[in-house]
């Protein structure tokens, strides 16, 4: 569990989006009892959920349930793996408007805030907003002090990036979300051409675990690792590499039955 200056606190293991944008679930898969069971099962053993986000203005590659011609944006990959084409809003002043209509209609800043560094799912645009998601970091606290910042990253930001998010006033790292398709093939992914390829999922884990393992040399904020998490033995790999906390979100989708169990058996 980790427990913020604020008061708030997440479990130890944190649903990641795969439960919609207010945590009760997607449609279509609430029509599955297994999924049904577990958005029963997270609620009764009070799992953390990092709730599903929206762009403000419509982004090409963003999947939406009532327009079958965005469903190809998410596709299912081998071995449990998930291919998704999301990029999230990177602007500074929409972040702001957002989290002011928050306050707004919650009538309060007392709450945990994931800033989501880690999209669209390019090398390339990551890497030039380092220095925009450290100023977001920091306006965000400088306006909103109460709120428990975590800051979600990819494995192509540098290490010296967690230290600096560490100065940016972030309370907490949440790493990784998925991992671009070039590092896993050399072929061109299907999604490409809408900006974004990102793998998620087993496929994603070995290469990705290297990385995630050397996080805690670099920063002593809270960690939430997650990305490729299909047994409890990968769970265990995370926490002996330093997480607080583990994040499960592919897995719900492709096997729910399965993030069920382990949360039975792990508990919050």
């Amino acid at each position: 569990m980790i427990v913020f200056l604020n008061g708030l606190s997440i479990s130890s293991i944190v649903i990641s989006t795969a439960l919609g944008h207010c945590g009760r679930g997607f449609f279509p898969y609430l029509l599955f009892p297994n999924y049904r069971k577990l958005v029963s099962t997270v609620k009764l053993e009070k799992i953390s959920v990092a709730t599903k986000s929206s762009t403000r203005f419509p982004r090409v590659g963003n999947f939406a349930m009532k327009d079958p011609r965005t469903w190809k944006y998410v596709q299912r990959l081998p071995n449990m793996g998930m291919l998704n084409a999301y990029g999230l809003t990177k602007a500074i002043q929409e972040i702001l408007e957002a989290i002011e209509i928050f306050c707004f209609y919650f009538e309060t800043e007392k709450w945990i805030l994931e800033l989501n560094f880690s999209c669209p799912n390019s090398e390339e645009v990551i890497a030039e907003n380092i220095q925009m998601a450290l100023r977001c970091a920091t306006k965000v606290k400088k306006l909103y002090p109460s709120i428990a910042v975590i800051a979600k990253t990819n494995i192509v930001h540098p290490y010296h990036f967690y230290t600096m998010l560490g100065g940016a006033g972030a309370d907490c790292i949440h790493t990784i979300n998925t991992i671009p398709y070039t590092m896993l093939s050399d072929s061109v992914s299907s999604l490409e051409h809408v900006g974004g390829d990102g793998v998620s999922g087993e496929p994603a884990f070995q290469k990705e675990f290297p990385y995630i393992s050397k996080i805690s040399n670099w920063t002593s904020l809270p960690l939430i690792f997650g990305c490729g998490v299909v047994n409890r033995h990968n769970m265990d790999m995370y926490f002996e590499a330093g997480a607080q906390s583990v994040s499960i979100c592919t897995l719900v989708a492709r096997a729910p039955k399965k993030v069920r169990e382990l949360i039975l058996e792990f508990g919050n």
